[in-house]
């Protein structure tokens, strides 16, 4: 399993990296929604964690964006309220 970690928080972008590599996944970090999406279009991830509060772009219009180019991301994370969040699979996948 390959994660897309995006967060502008470079200590928690830094600390999310590395609790993902001790748990024996691999794991690609970068602090923009731009980066992210080059990232998504370049290689293939089973998960993403997104931020929703990014620098250039907020995340759910991101993440809108990226479901309207067919990328779907695994399943996305935030620090606001739970119901403030939804998971997306990829297709094929069951909704939780």
């Amino acid at each position: 399993m390959k994660i897309l970690i995006v967060e502008d928080d470079t200590l928690l972008l830094q600390g999310l990296i590395l609790a993902a590599q001790t748990e024996g996944y691999a794991c690609d970090g970068v602090s923009t929604a731009r980066a992210a999406e080059h990232s998504l279009e370049s290689g293939h991830y089973s998960l993403m964690v997104l931020d929703l509060g990014l620098p250039d772009e907020d995340g759910l219009h991101f993440l809108t964006r990226v479901r309207q180019k067919k990328i779907y991301p695994a399943g996305t994370h935030s620090d606001r309220p739970r119901y403030a969040q939804r998971p997306y699979y990829r297709a094929g996948c069951r909704r939780r």
